[in-house]
């Protein structure tokens, strides 16, 4: 019986255990079934947001692409680890609360609408450029949908955006601006309306660098919007658990750059928001709507969302100035009055623009176009036809203005059948001067800040930054103004120059003619900007000069001779010859420049020679030595250049027979030691050096 007993116990033993584990099998079941039904929840919520179920691969090379530019290069984006992680539940309330519905919409599955085609990548066309294949390996993230949201009012597009941007933790968003000059505008708000970080890039032709700024901001912040203009084409990967989206603000104006902006990121949706009525005008406007389709939501935001945001955006547009305003008027962007009428009507509607100089709210509210540039592209129709508004350009009066009676005709246009009657107004916005003597390069900026009834802000983009760095205690004595050296390179020393600036009523700005400007610089009201010299770089130059709406470049005589074809490739560029250069260049009593010229020598002869030796061998530093040397030049070449720059510039050396400017004192002497740097005996032995043997 023992055995039977034994067998007994050993079975009752086996059934507890098979009880036992036929519970746990039914709890491990109810287990997972609630699992199943918590991802399946989860893998596509109502909000849009989708969980990825899986590692996501090692980033690899990926491009940023600046379509106005020449370049494209290739940048390797950084490991990111939090996206790079199995995810295995995702708690809604674990979520940032901007993932969850803003209303009581539906925010369509990320899913739900086919990707479209990558667009094909081609090279460089006029100046622009998509993505060439040897930007990366990598092939294109397709965005997750593709919407549009067409608008009745044009005032209401920006409005309309913020209203959508609300709905995201990340945002992207390609502006209607070519540069980054306009952006600080719309940063500015952006940030207040949706009151979360607005960024953006600080370069768009350093393509490395500006990935980089991308893929920083992307991936150090869990809410945020960032703004890039048009011309940019980048590349976004986003955290998967974020609700996220990337919104073209107005009518992209190049269909194929627009094709490559909706595909080169990971973000869930892709949305234009544009005023519907301008889908005929702009290139591929139709082929657009007809890839996408309408944002489901679209009557929600339209008649209460927008309506309800817009007093406070417009707010917070009306503290935002006339000028500062201006700097993002798109004339120059076409030559059709067709395409010119939708312009006109952009920043004052768009922008509650009002000239400042007008109380008059019913006249026309048009921002001043240069009439350089009316006559350089014929838009003479325009102005007939009211779109364009001729009106003065330049901020300055009196005898410090640089003011003419008539317009030059570009003298490489071609004739029309039909005469067009010459339009008579102020001078070009955008001028050059040619200074008889280098001398008067500083006293023609100390004459347009000198003191009289307006108050004028100059930035002035010199090549010899550190030249002007030694001089800057000179300058002041004589400008009698603030002045302003943006030495140094770094981002945070850049700002810091640009905030200077702006706390002050009137004042001189340099900034180094080779540096990008900064985009705070756009919130000052800069009433004229300064180009002394030329550099070959028009895209660079172009942003200086969208700083403010008159812009002048300087030559000194030694320059310009130097040219090949000069007043030919100044036509060129649109630039044209500034009215008052015969005025300018006058001397004796009574001359415009005669008081600063008189100031400017005299704090020359005073000044030490030490400070003068600085500037004399920097000068031949920068031009021999560093990134900017001169090719071909030799020993002897280099001295001779130098030595005219200190002759006429500084006015030390050895009187050359100028009946425009004496010295005020003999040669500049060098160290032996900067001798043997440069590698300057040949000249030493030639006699051009003086050196110092002390």
């Amino acid at each position: 019986m023992s055995d039977y007993r034994r067998a007994a116990a050993n079975l009752s033993q086996a059934a507890g255990a098979l009880s036992s584990a036929a519970q746990a099998m039914a709890k491990a079941a109810s287990s997972l079934q609630s699992t199943t039904q918590t991802l399946a929840r989860y893998a596509n919520n109502p909000d849009g947001t989708r969980i990825v179920l899986m590692k996501q691969p090692k980033p690899v090379a990926s491009s940023i692409t600046n379509t106005h530019g020449t370049t494209n290069q290739a940048y390797r984006a950084p490991a990111i680890t939090r996206e790079h992680q199995n995810v295995e539940t995702a708690p809604l309330e674990s979520l940032p609360k901007a993932t969850q519905p803003a209303s009581d919409e539906t925010i369509p599955p990320a899913s739900s609408i086919p990707t479209p085609a990558p667009a094909r990548d081609t090279s460089l066309i006029q100046g622009y450029s998509s993505s060439p294949s040897e930007a990366g390996s990598r092939s294109p993230v397709q965005a997750r949908s593709r919407h549009h949201i067409m608008v009745n009012n044009e005032s209401e597009v920006l409005i309309a955006a913020c209203c959508l941007a609300k709905k995201f933790n990340l945002v992207a968003c390609y502006l209607p601006v070519t540069s980054l000059v306009s952006v600080p505008l719309y940063q500015q708000l952006f940030s207040q309306v949706l009151d979360c970080p607005a960024g953006t890039i600080q370069t768009t032709t350093n393509l490395p660098k500006a990935q980089a700024e991308v893929t920083d901001f992307l991936n150090g912040h869990a809410r945020g919007i960032l703004l890039l203009p048009e011309s940019i084409i980048a590349e976004m990967d986003v955290n998967p658990l974020l609700s996220s989206c990337v919104i073209h603000v107005g009518w992209p104006s190049r269909q194929e750059n627009y094709e490559s902006q909706v595909t080169k990121h990971n973000m869930q949706h892709s949305v234009l928001v544009a005023f519907g009525e301008d889908a005929e005008i702009y290139p591929g406007g139709s082929l657009i709507l007809s890839q996408g389709e309408e944002w489901p939501s679209l009557h929600h935001i339209l008649s209460n969302e927008v309506s309800a945001l817009g007093p406070h955006f417009h707010e917070i547009l009306a503290k935002v100035s006339s000028r500062t305003k201006e700097r993002i008027y798109p004339v120059e962007n076409g030559s059709q009055t067709m395409v010119l009428e939708v312009v006109a009507t952009l920043n004052p509607d768009v922008l509650d623009y009002q000239p400042e100089e007008s109380t008059n709210e019913s006249e026309v509210r048009l921002p001043h176009v240069s009439a350089g540039f009316i006559a350089h592209n014929q838009l003479e129709g325009a102005v007939e036809d009211g779109v364009l508004n001729a009106g003065s350009t330049s901020p300055l009066s009196g005898d410090g203005a640089l003011h003419g009676d008539a317009i030059p005709l570009n003298d490489s246009s071609p004739t029309d059948e039909k005469q067009k009657t010459p339009i008579l107004t102020s001078e070009p916005s955008r001028t050059y001067i040619v200074l008889d003597s280098d001398f008067d390069l500083y006293p023609f900026l100390f004459h347009l800040v000198s003191p009289n009834d307006v108050s004028i802000k100059v930035v002035c983009f010199v090549k010899e930054l550190m030249v002007v760095n030694f001089l800057i205690d000179q300058l002041k004595e004589v400008a009698k103004v603030p002045v302003i050296v943006a030495l140094s390179q770094g981002e945070a020393k850049l700002q810091q120059a640009a905030e200077e600036f702006h706390s002050t009523g009137r004042g001189l700005l340099f900034w180094s003619a080779y540096t990008q400007p900064h985009p705070s610089l756009a919130l000052n009201q800069i009433d004229h900007v300064v180009q002394m010299g030329w550099i070959n770089d028009s895209e660079l130059r172009n942003h200086q000069t969208e700083l403010a709406r008159a812009s002048t470049v300087i030559f000194g005589r030694s320059e310009y001779a130097s040219m090949n074809q000069g007043r030919k490739l100044l036509q060129s560029e649109g630039l044209f010859e500034s009215q008052k250069s015969t005025a300018l260049n006058k001397r004796g009593n009574g001359a415009q420049l005669d008081g600063v010229r008189k100031a400017w020598r005299a704090c020359l002869a005073k000044t030490p020679t030490r400070t003068l030796r600085n500037c004399y061998t920097h000068w031949m530093m920068f031009y021999f030595a560093g990134k900017h040397k001169v090719p071909g030049w030799t020993a002897i070449d280099l001295v001779k250049a130098a030595n005219n720059f200190a002759r006429k510039t500084l006015l030390r050396g050895v009187d050359d027979g100028d009946t425009l400017e004496q010295a005020v004192g003999g040669p500049l002497p060098v160290t032996q030691g900067l001798v043997d740097h440069l590698g300057l005996q040949t000249a030493q032995q030639a006699g051009l050096l003086v050196v110092d043997t002390t």
